[in-house]
């Protein structure tokens, strides 16, 4: 599957927002040859503030949460 163009986002992660910087899988239905797939934010980068909170985020919080936020502000556009 070739990349997308990265989106940028900002997000509140639990009263604080963060510039989120992603790669957008949109949702495929199920085929007769291959599963389908839920979209997904695959997240590239988080800052808050110019600093970038990627790692530590990823050591410590919930990614999935971050992912559906993500997600959730991309379809409120």
């Amino acid at each position: 599957m070739a990349l997308n163009k990265l989106s940028t986002n900002t997000i509140d992660y639990r009263g604080i927002e963060f510039e989120a910087t992603y790669d957008y899988e949109p949702y495929e239905p199920d085929t007769r040859s291959t599963p389908g797939c839920p979209a997904r934010a695959i997240i590239d980068k988080l800052h808050h503030k110019g600093v970038d909170f990627t790692e530590f985020l990823e050591s410590f919080a919930d990614m999935d949460e971050i992912e559906n936020l993500i997600l959730e502000k991309r379809w409120e556009r």
